[in-house]
């Protein structure tokens, strides 16, 4: 029997069987992200190099080294500013049905940041976030704070935005991720980035697609050189679902590619290379490349900064490289050096989306649930609720 497009009777198993995968993609992207996160946290701001020498081979969660410069002795697992943020997103979007007033997200970050300090955390705000925060403290208006915000911050927490809207709506897919960037990155590249990332979430939570799961009009490639997680073991849906496959692989990147090409448009112009084209140049440029041979041209090539043209483009290769390998990806994305732990975050909401939490290794869940409270599963189910169904 031929899957309908629009799931709207949910008695019939069919439909049953898709918002269980919905379901299981949403929980899958926001773990995913934690995962990511967590894995990249001991070697975030180091080199390559520093990172051999301390760690060796990455293969699972380890504690942050002495020499850290941000996470020093932090436990094994823990997650960082990236997971906190989107968790923070999650929760004042459903509490917003699916908006967030610039003020209140302002308001929520810089009452976390005094958290981390009271904590004596080092793992604080972002450079364009800090500067954005700053300013309104000084008594900046919210709507004008974020016009020099270029960094990956509202990339690497929009995973939520994501989940709660289907790109059934283009306009409104746009509008609602220029929205969640307002406040800290309201820039052309701020909001391209995270609309890159956002868009290969919703494109993949809701495939099997048609075959064009967005309506933007992408250009040809240029020419150019709050309660306990529950455990996992107990979370895993009856019915897993299936990795995707390479096709919709490639067809969640081409929606955040032709996604990103429009949200240039958006936001206060800001010096700096496009990234849906870097992305878009850079993929045809690694195919058949070894892993060797692929992590040297994203450490020396793309780039693994803060910078949105950088790590964002490096985060959307990494999905497209390995593919369904999520923790391969994950802990190669750990060992490249730079911003690792939101190159992680980014490259495993899009993995989770992708493959659903039942494709995460359960004993990994269970250690950062173990090291922390994270509402994640309460936060996937409520954003959920806000999408729409898949246009017909």
């Amino acid at each position: 029997m031929t899957r309908p497009e629009n799931p709207e009777n949910t008695e019939n198993p069919e439909n049953t069987d898709f918002a269980e995968l919905q379901l299981d993609r949403a929980r899958g992207a926001l773990w995913g992200l934690a995962l990511g996160d967590a894995l990249g946290m001991p070697t975030q701001s180091m080199s390559r190099q520093a990172i051999r020498e301390t760690y060796g081979k990455i293969s699972g969660f380890v504690a942050g080294a002495a020499n850290q410069p941000i996470a020093p002795g932090m436990p094994a697992g823990s997650v960082t500013d990236d997971t906190d943020q989107a968790l923070i997103l999650g929760r004042l979007l459903i509490a917003g049905e699916g908006h967030v007033a610039p003020l209140d997200f302002a308001t929520a970050l810089m009452e976390w940041e005094e958290k981390m300090i009271a904590a004596g955390s080092n793992d604080l705000l972002g450079p364009s976030t800090k500067r954005a925060l700053e300013a309104l403290r000084a008594g900046a208006s919210p709507h004008e704070t974020g016009k020099a915000g270029t960094t990956n911050g509202a990339a690497m927490r929009v995973a939520p935005v994501g989940i709660a809207n289907s790109l059934a709506e283009p306009a409104s897919f746009l509008a609602a991720v220029a929205e969640s960037c307002s406040v800290t990155h309201n820039t052309n590249l701020g909001i391209s980035g995270a609309a890159a990332i956002a868009a290969t979430i919703s494109a993949a939570i809701d495939s099997p697609a048609p075959a064009a799961p967005a309506k933007f009009a992408a250009p040809a490639t240029p020419a150019v050189s709050a309660k306990p997680a529950v455990s996992a073991k107990l979370a895993v849906p009856a019915k897993p679902a299936a990795p995707a496959t390479p096709a919709q692989i490639s067809r969640a990147l081409d929606a955040g590619l032709a996604c990103a090409y429009e949200a240039e448009k958006l936001g206060t112009w800001c010096e700096g290379a496009s990234i849906p084209a870097r992305f878009a140049h850079a993929r045809t440029q690694v195919k058949g490349m070894s892993e060797t041979e692929f992590g040297d041209y994203l450490a020396h090539v793309v780039g693994t900064s803060v910078a949105s043209q950088e790590s964002v483009v490096c985060a959307l290769l990494i999905v497209e490289h390995f593919g369904t390998q999520i923790i391969r990806g994950l802990t190669f994305a750990a060992e490249l050096g730079g911003d690792t732990d939101t190159i992680g975050a980014m490259a495993g909401a899009i993995f989770g989306a992708l493959c659903g939490f039942s494709a995460l290794p359960p004993n990994m869940v269970e250690t950062m649930s173990s090291v922390q409270n994270l509402d994640i599963d309460a936060v996937a189910t409520g954003l959920l609720a806000l999408r729409k169904p898949r246009a017909a």
